[in-house]
């Protein structure tokens, strides 16, 4: 086993460690992929951002149509209900 700069019980021989030359290995790094990662994630989120708005808008414009709809259905049973009293009326009148 070879002098490290750590001991066996993990005291620290600061004379050693000064003289050891730290590699942080940043030429491997390609940041410019990294940068375009971080910038593709973020379209990703943003993306899914305004999908997610969209089906909320879509589905309240949905729910809102089909009340209309059943609102008209309603007033036309209303009118037809109306009519057929009218008729009765009418009839038992003559």
């Amino acid at each position: 086993m070879g002098y490290t700069a750590v001991s066996r019980n993990l005291g620290v021989d600061v004379a050693t460690l000064a003289f050891v030359k730290v590699d942080l290995g940043l030429q491997d790094v390609n940041f410019l992929r990294l940068h375009f990662q971080l910038l593709f994630e973020m379209l990703f989120h943003f993306s899914a951002l305004m999908l997610l708005l969209c089906v909320v808008i879509f589905e309240d414009c949905v729910g809102r149509a089909c009340q209309l709809v059943v609102q008209l259905l309603l007033l036309l049973a209303l009118v037809a209900d109306h009519v057929q009293e009218v008729s009765v009326l009418l009839d038992a009148v003559s």
